[in-house]
């Protein structure tokens, strides 16, 4: 498809950069791996949330992601403590692993930050499984709420496919079609505000006043996401 053109602001970044630097308690002695290509906003969480709290970045040597037996080994030597990717990519991640790689990662892997798809629960019981130590944490986010807006934290089992909770400084509300919050229970469209929210889409006043939208409810706007919760 063409590309949308998210307007995200210097602001909404740093704003997001400082929740995923306390939703991860990432320091000094944080290292996240380079997996992600960087047209993909999610990157920045491996790049620029290590520079930000004074971390390190580790930059696999394998150019194809997929040399996965690779991969592990480089993220165990140079003691990576939080990793991203789809469901997918997990999925053949845990397949890949072995049992001797499996017990050295589980010693300072941290964080499995899973987002982009439905995540479903025969994956986190493989990976509970094989990382017993390490935190799983489900995200949800699109660009225009800058990475991730909605975090479902340290999973342990996953009957119900459940987004999760708003990460902090981030405002979600489930409407109807006039705009009017729903009650619990009730199916609406999502809904998300805060200082993360972009600004609108490059050169399209068209589709930025049909996406972000003025509501009593914060002082500015709102994002309407199409999305059903």
């Amino acid at each position: 498809g063409k590309p949308k053109g998210v307007l995200v602001s210097h602001g909404s970044l740093v704003n997001k950069i400082v929740e995923e630097i306390e939703l991860l308690n990432a320091n000094d002695t944080t290292t996240c791996a380079v997996l992600t290509p960087t047209v993909f906003d999610v990157s920045f969480l491996e790049t620029v949330l290590p520079l930000c709290c004074g971390g390190k970045m580790m930059i696999p040597t394998v150019s194809n992601h997929m040399q996965l037996q690779t991969l592990i080994d480089e993220l165990i030597k140079e003691e990576v403590s939080i990793i991203q990717g789809t469901p997918t990519w997990f999925a053949n991640f845990v397949s890949d692993i072995l049992p001797e790689q499996a017990v050295r990662l589980n010693q300072t892997l941290q964080f499995i930050c899973i987002g982009g798809e439905s995540l479903n629960k025969v994956l986190v019981k493989k990976i509970k499984t094989l990382l017993p130590d390490v935190k799983i944490n489900n995200h949800y986010g699109p660009t225009e709420a800058t990475i991730d807006a909605i975090v479902n934290e340290n999973l342990s089992t996953f009957d119900v496919n459940i987004i999760g909770k708003p990460m902090g400084n981030t405002y979600v509300y489930v409407l109807d079609n006039q705009g009017n919050i729903l009650p619990s229970g009730i199916q609406g469209e999502l809904c998300i505000g805060g200082p993360s929210i972009a600004r609108g889409y490059w050169k399209d006043k068209i589709r930025t006043a049909e996406k972000f939208k003025e509501t009593p409810f914060l002082p500015t706007p709102l994002y309407f996401t199409g999305d059903l919760a």
